[in-house]
């Protein structure tokens, strides 16, 4: 068995893999959660390898002396190999996790153009086309960030967080917030997805994320829902670099 472990702005992920095939994962939200999580799988299970990928700038020592129970342990970085090519202009600037979610959509849908929406904290918008070329792509904020920022940056407006519950037009300001973050988002991401459309045939469009349940129920687009797609690529690049390891 092997543990892939996620640690992104707001929360970590920890998944387990037996057999190259997906178990089940887990959200912690602090460094003593993610150690105590994963030890109780090294004592319980024969955790094998251990991959992680942070958006942070430092892990934990607690968390890397994990290498020291395992046979494996890598810490991804744009060093390891992966099976797709990034194009980007700045490869070593790319978000770790925004190349997770590229080779997870190269794992499950190969030799097909794809539109990879990871909706968190911020909305990351990635191109990966047939070839398994990764083209770029665009970052925005996320639904909750958009919340918070419009009762951060004025005076008046109140801080609201999601609800499914508002009128539009909007006929009071809370309303109207509701209205402007939500279609706001899903107007952006639409757009996208027709625009790519006319220049990508066969564009498979694929969400993930922690905001994945408004997009699956808001947007009038036909999408593949993955909530574990960081977790497979992720997985998939510890395959290929344990053989170096």
């Amino acid at each position: 068995m092997n543990l892939t472990i996620d640690i992104g702005n707001s929360n970590t992920k920890i998944s387990r893999f037996e057999n190259n095939i997906f178990i089940d994962s887990f959200i912690v939200v602090n460094e003593h959660d993610i150690l105590q999580l994963t030890q109780n799988e090294i004592n319980n299970n024969y955790i094998k390898s251990i991959i992680i990928c942070s958006v942070k700038d430092n892990i934990p020592q607690s968390i890397l002396s994990l290498a020291q129970t395992v046979q494996n342990l890598i810490v991804f970085s744009h060093k390891n190999i992966i099976p797709i090519v990034n194009l980007y202009s700045s490869p070593e600037t790319l978000g770790l996790d925004r190349l997770c979610s590229a080779v997870g959509a190269y794992l499950l849908f190969p030799n097909c153009n794809c539109l990879i929406i990871d909706a968190g904290t911020a909305i990351t918008f990635d191109l990966l086309n047939f070839k398994g070329e990764y083209l770029g792509g665009s970052i925005s904020p996320g639904l909750t960030t958009r919340y918070k920022a419009l009762a951060h940056f004025t005076k008046k407006l109140p801080e609201l967080s999601y609800n499914e519950e508002f009128s539009f037009p909007g006929n009071n300001t809370n309303n109207s917030i509701h209205a402007g973050v939500q279609y706001g988002i899903l107007y952006e991401t639409e757009g996208y997805i027709n625009n790519l459309e006319k220049e990508y045939s066969d564009l498979h469009v694929i969400v993930t994320g922690g905001d994945i349940n408004f997009f699956e129920r808001n947007l009038k687009k036909t999408i593949f829902a993955q909530p574990n797609l960081v977790a497979i690529g992720l997985h998939r690049i510890l395959e290929i670099n344990e053989k170096n390891f």
